[in-house]
């Protein structure tokens, strides 16, 4: 237990990885994602990280605490012992990260690619000094309902857009939910912790690096599962 009151559970010593994969959660065992990472290139010289967010769920922590054990990489679990916002949870998982880039995921998101990985990691290799890298939205994987079709409709229309056109506005389509990000930038701008729930605190931080560090939009999507209901 750390003093901050989280229960850890490590796999592994992380020495050496390529960039670590941060995933924030709540009430969510991200099985869908969680599942495809094992099948990636190269995801074995990544180091996981899950911050659970509170979720006083005994069962959701036996689940996720599996999840860790069978990621071929050092891995490590973090279960925090009240719900404290999104924000807080990525600016938790910056802190405990050892690596010069960090991939954010969200739990309810999908890899569209077995190069998933190995794209980031060239991406981040043909990078010189801090920038943004955000790979983009699908819903390559999706199932939209009938109650899930609105939301289904308003990704295709504004979220789910080439790099080419999202870099016409480079801040404005930073979704935190699939990106890479060098750690200097997240030591000099960091998630603002008076966001609270989860939602918007993306929109916020994007804009505020593309003021001041290059935002690179790549085509390397991951699909958004989590469709909201009309």
């Amino acid at each position: 237990r750390t003093e901050a009151g989280e229960e850890v559970l490590y796999n592994g010593i992380s020495r050496n990885s390529a960039l670590s994969i941060c995933i924030p959660a709540y009430k969510d065992t991200a099985d869908a994602l969680l599942s495809s990472l094992l099948h990636l290139k190269y995801v074995q010289h990544c180091t996981l990280l899950i911050y659970d967010d509170g979720s006083s769920d005994a069962d959701l922590t036996k689940v996720l605490a599996r999840q860790i054990l069978r990621f071929p990489g050092p891995a490590r679990l973090i279960t925090a012992d009240r719900n404290y916002g999104r924000s807080h949870a990525r600016n938790r998982l910056i802190s405990l990260a050892e690596t010069d880039w960090i991939l954010f995921l969200d739990a309810d998101m999908r890899p569209d690619s077995d190069g998933f990985i190995s794209r980031y990691i060239d991406a981040a290799s043909n990078t010189h000094g801090p920038a943004l890298i955000p790979g983009g939205f699908s819903l390559k994987y999706a199932n939209p309902t009938d109650g899930t079709r609105l939301h289904a409709a308003q990704s295709l229309k504004s979220e789910c857009l080439s790099a080419d056109i999202r870099a016409s506005q480079p801040g404005r389509y930073v979704f935190t939910s699939n990106i890479l990000v060098h750690r200097d930038i997240l030591a000099s701008i960091r998630f603002d912790n008076r966001f609270k729930g989860w939602g918007w605190e993306d929109v916020d931080w994007g804009l505020r690096v593309a003021q001041s560090y290059p935002v690179k939009h790549i085509d390397n999507t991951a699909t958004h599962l989590g469709l909201d209901e009309d």
